[in-house]
């Protein structure tokens, strides 16, 4: 049974590699709806429903077992930026408003679709619908490349120079509007053709009668002219409202192009008051966008005059559908827009009626008015209109508003600038300068509007005294560098010349004196100096003075003048060449001074003090007496004990 298993398992194995192998992965395109499906230019705005511009682009796929990619690369993206949005899904809901998942398109104009193989139809079809936003007209080419998710650097598909087309909506007009005219009388009209575009242009051009409201197919004929040949338009009258009738199908009447007009005829056998007919413009065997374009008819028992509207419209266009004509004796209504970037509608227009100027007040409850403009909706009322309407307007343009910006340092302004501060396009900005404490007004500011840098004096006027700015017109962004000036610390006043004073140091038998600096010593200062005996003398009585003023030394041979504020002479005393002389008693008396086994002993019939000092000259120390015989340890050396006005020589 084992061997048994193994072999059934090697057998399937065996079976899916040559599986593997004799069934590659397969993708192809089925169908391509843009291919022959003219967009339209739609703007930006995913908040509105999107049918004509959703579309789908339905893949073939064979043995296709693991995630694909569906890449996308728009070329010259870079016309394109910020005017194309794309989205996508598997299905047609992504035509609802703000429906599919938006693409991410990346600089080079590509962007990614990942598919799971559980999208894959039963059929073996995956349909990649796009909803494609455009605010721009022309020619949008792409490839199209397909990845397996196991080799994403190498496509299983691919397609090139595939293209995109989007146009305006083809437009156009019908006149008169009213239609009007009496019964079983034929009544001309025209519909002329708005503006088209390179794949449309010359194509056969088709209509179609979609609604004739108020009559049905047996009360009303309608016909086309072509080469002075009229020609029946068949109607049919809505199954499910008789009062409607509609043309069966599109009728070819002639070759599109702009601006082209063509003659339609109406007959009715019953009266009708403000019914309407629509008509459908096609270019033969096409699909892109278009207008339904309609117009109001009046079937009357008598006739009825009428009077012509013209408007002469500079960046300007009458609301959609506006008459054309208007019955003698009633009031006409029309209204302006204004489309036109940078402009907006005019505060006055003129309006001519037969010979006559009327009147225009933008006042619409004055009464006894001929005529009333409202600049701010563009709604022209004419009151019993007895000749011929010519209205002639103008946009104005808008303003321009410029910001200003300033950077002042140690300055404020009044009124201050602040990052709301604008300015209308022509007119002047004045400000004040004030210097912060501590600082003054700058002798001259920088001022650049737009890229030109201005010139005072010039282009503008600054007042350094005052800080008052003015520049007569602003034509662009305004941008004002300034900084106060520093008041400067005021200069102190100069360091008196300091006075040098001189110490004279002595030339003195048996020592040397040092200054431990110069002998130019500034007042006030401090001067120091040694004095060194040298050998063989001593100085038993040795007095140091400064202009006669004793010093004592402040550390063994040191001696210091802590002020220094006069010219000083140092004088030195009491240096004697030595004697040599053996431990002996100096003096009488009972006082006695001996030096024994490196001790001083000192005898005396009274207290008193005594004072040992080194060969140097140096006090060793001040030794107290009592009465008596007092010892006391001493270091090697040779010492001078003075006691009282005696002396004793003692070597240890």
């Amino acid at each position: 049974m084992l061997i048994l298993c193994l072999s059934t398992t090697m057998a399937w194995a065996e079976r899916d590699a040559y599986k593997s192998a004799a069934d590659p992965v397969n993708v192809g395109i089925r169908d391509n709806n843009f291919d022959r499906i003219l967009l339209e230019v739609s703007g930006l705005d995913n908040s509105q429903d999107n049918l004509h511009n959703t579309q789908s682009i339905v893949y073939s796929l064979t043995n296709v077992t693991e995630n694909f990619t569906l890449r996308y690369t728009l070329k010259d993206y870079a016309d394109w930026k910020g005017k194309l949005d794309i989205y996508y899904g598997d299905n047609s809901d992504i035509e609802v408003k703000n429906k599919g998942t938006k693409a991410e398109i990346g600089e080079d104009g590509s962007f990614s679709v990942t598919v799971s193989p559980s999208q894959i139809t039963e059929l073996g079809t995956y349909p990649n619908f796009l909803k494609v936003l455009s605010a721009k007209q022309g020619e949008l080419s792409y490839d199209i490349q397909v990845y397996l998710a196991s080799d994403p650097a190498n496509p299983v598909f691919e397609e090139k120079n595939k293209s995109m087309r989007f146009m305006e909506a083809l437009t156009g007009s019908i006149t008169p509007r009213p239609i009007i005219g009496m019964k079983d009388t034929e009544i001309s009209f025209t519909y002329t053709i708005g503006k088209t575009n390179q794949w449309i242009e010359g194509e056969p051009f088709d209509v179609h009668v979609s609604k004739i409201s108020g009559l049905n197919a047996n009360q009303v004929k309608l016909y086309y002219i072509s080469d002075g040949k009229e020609t029946e338009i068949p109607l049919k009258t809505d199954p499910y409202e008789p009062t409607y009738c509609f043309a069966n199908d599109y009728v070819t009447i002639g070759t599109l192009r702009e601006g082209a007009s063509f003659t339609f005829k109406m007959k009715a056998n019953t009266l009708t008051n403000n019914e309407t007919i629509s008509i459908e413009p096609r270019a033969k065997g096409l699909v892109h966008p278009y207008e339904l374009t309609k117009a109001t008819f009046r079937i009357t028992d008598t006739p009825v005059v009428t009077h012509a509207i013209t408007a002469t419209l500079t960046d300007l266009v009458a609301q959609k559908d506006l008459p054309t004509v208007v019955e003698a004796g009633t009031d006409l209504s029309y209204k302006l827009e204004c489309k036109k970037e940078g402009y907006t509608l005019p505060d006055m227009i003129q309006v001519k009626m037969g010979t006559k100027e009327l009147n225009v007040t933008t006042q619409p409850d004055e009464q006894d008015a001929e005529c009333t403009y409202n600049p701010k909706t563009g709604e022209i009322t004419i009151y019993a209109v007895n000749g011929d309407v010519v209205i002639t307007a103008a946009a104005a343009p808008i303003l321009a508003t410029y910001p200003v910006k300033a950077t002042l340092t140690n300055l404020t302004s009044t009124p201050e600038i602040t990052t709301a501060t604008t300015v209308k396009e022509g007119e002047p900005f004045t400000f004040t300068l004030k210097a912060n404490e501590g600082y003054t007004l700058p002798a001259s500011i920088t001022v650049t509007m737009g890229d030109k840098t201005l010139a005072a004096g010039t282009d503008y006027t600054y007042d350094a005294a005052t800080g008052a700015f003015a520049l007569e017109k602003i034509t662009a962004i305004l941008v004002i560098t300034a900084a106060g000036d520093k008041i400067p610390e005021p200069e102190p006043e100069p360091e008196p010349e300091p006075t040098i004073y001189t110490v004279t140091l002595p030339v003195v038998e048996g020592a040397t004196l040092a200054a431990e600096s110069s002998t130019s010593v500034e007042s006030g200062q401090y001067f120091a100096f040694t004095l060194t005996l040298e050998t063989g003398y001593s100085a038993p009585l040795l007095t140091v003075k400064a202009n006669g003023s004793e010093l004592t030394p402040v550390s063994g041979d040191r001696y210091v003048i802590w002020e220094v504020t006069s010219d000083i002479i140092i004088t030195v005393t009491g240096i004697v060449k030595d004697n040599p002389t053996d431990n002996a008693e100096v003096g009488s008396n009972a006082l006695s001074v001996w030096g024994e086994n490196g001790r001083l002993h000192i005898q005396t019939p009274v207290t008193g003090t005594a004072r040992i000092v080194t060969f140097e000259g140096r006090l060793y120390r001040n030794l107290s007496l009592p009465v008596g015989e007092t010892i006391t340890s001493m270091p090697r050396g040779s010492y001078i004990i003075y006691i009282d006005k005696q002396s004793y020589k003692i070597r240890f």
